[in-house]
């Protein structure tokens, strides 16, 4: 679970890379996501095989730590690496990992800190960090009465907030970012951690532990680096990492990359709407019958439009199109009405305006949630979509086709309409 387990055994160098290769594309996905039924999603779309990356088995320990080599070799992966393996982590504890193995990890950490690096002053500071969560009895107590509920970080907020037994005080060096964002309360120097929290603690712990790491083995003057570097002549393990660092650069190409380089204009929609996924068809079709969209599906297929390449002022204009027509309740049409929150709603998506986020079309889970979604089962669209993928991809290879990369925030009911689109 923190990865500070010493690895032993073998491996072959294309297994190993086939590992590596396979956690890079995960971690690439994950960047996209922003609930834990998307990570679930992003796993059983990107893994051929899931043991890959079970916490606990020697796959997912030999990936994330040869990674964590390459990270602390190139600093221009570290935030990425750190954000995103933090974001795994997270989904371990909230929904994957058993309450058990939770407690029985942090009892781990805490004897392997104690007695491993005992000479290392910062993780001295976590060892006691760790003792007190154990101690405390907040660890025990947050497992058996809000874990064991389900996902914590859903229905039970308001019960967990409201939560006051248990606490555990850290001191605020440990956690500087949260201290900036103010998402926690300081007491005297010492942030104080209770049960609507102590999972920030958890993954505050878990990424310190990846950037003492990081430090660590590039203070080491370990053999990687000196393979890296021309000190030791080593052809395998050198073409090892240059190819898994040629393997980041094109996931990082790629997730910046759209499906249509050329803008797709407002009076183009119709027609392609036939290639459309079947949720957004579905939306299509509501606006040609002069129907408002409620404000999620309008959400939603703006986002569609932008990632199949639409700009700002296309959209604008799309929506115009379709608003202008229909009557509101004053006589004047719905974008006459509210021309301004539009306009304002259409620069938000495209981080023009506002908090100048740049959102990324949805998930599939994420429009099942909304109702948007016309499957009943989405694991059956999950299996179609696989089939479709590599039926796709073998049709591409014989016919020698231009190969079309999919931006990775397009979930798999974007995918199916797609791929045949272009491919078959």
């Amino acid at each position: 679970m923190f990865y500070l387990k010493k690895m032993r055994g073998d491996i072959t160098l294309e297994k190993l890379k086939g590992l590596c290769r396979e956690r890079l594309h995960l971690l690439s996905a994950l960047s996209q996501t922003s609930c834990s039924d998307e990570v679930r999603d992003c796993i059983g779309r990107v893994c051929s095989d899931t043991e890959n990356i079970l916490h606990r088995t020697d796959k997912d320990s030999i990936s994330h730590c040869t990674l964590l080599i390459l990270v602390a070799l190139r600093p221009g992966m570290r935030q990425f690496f750190l954000d995103t393996e933090s974001r795994l982590f997270l989904f371990r504890v909230e929904v994957e990992m058993e309450p058990t193995l939770i407690y029985s990890s942090f009892l781990q950490l805490r004897s392997t800190l104690s007695l491993q690096y005992a000479e290392d002053r910062q993780y001295n500071i976590l060892a006691k960090i760790v003792g007190d969560i154990l101690d405390s009895g907040i660890l025990q107590h947050y497992l058996d009465v809000h874990r064991a509920r389900g996902n914590p970080s859903q229905d039970t907020q308001p019960e967990l907030k409201s939560c006051q037994n248990f606490q555990v005080s850290v001191p605020f060096q440990f956690a500087p970012g949260l201290v900036a964002s103010r998402e926690i309360t300081l007491s005297e120097g010492f942030i104080l951690f209770r049960c609507h929290n102590l999972i920030q603690l958890w993954v505050t712990i878990f990424r310190s532990i990846l950037e003492t790491e990081l430090t660590r083995y590039i203070n080491s003057q370990p053999y990687v680096l000196k393979v890296m570097t021309g000190e030791i002549e080593d052809d395998r393990t050198l073409r090892l990492f240059n190819d898994l660092e040629k393997y980041y650069n094109s996931l990082t190409q790629r997730r910046s990359r759209k499906i249509n380089r050329n803008p797709i204009l407002f009076h183009e929609v119709p027609a392609l709407g036939a290639s459309f996924p079947a949720c957004m068809r579905r939306i299509l079709d509501t606006l040609e019958t002069g129907e408002k969209l409620k404000h999620y599906p309008r959400f939603y297929f703006s986002l569609f439009l932008k990632e199949l390449g639409m700009d700002s002022s296309e959209a604008r204009k799309f929506w115009f199109h379709y608003y202008s027509k229909i009557r509101g309740d004053r006589g004047l049409s719905v974008w006459e009405e509210k021309a301004f929150r539009y306009d304002y709603s259409i620069k938000h998506l495209y981080g023009e305006k506002g908090t100048r986020s740049n959102y990324s079309g949805p998930f599939c889970s994420t429009l099942s949630s909304a109702g948007l979604c016309p499957y009943t089962d989405i694991e059956d669209l999950h299996l179609i979509v696989r089939k479709t993928s590599n039926l796709v991809q073998q049709k591409s290879t014989r016919k020698e086709k231009k190969q079309t990369t999919l931006p990775h925030d397009l979930e798999v009911c974007f995918q199916i309409p797609i791929f045949v689109m272009i491919y078959v």
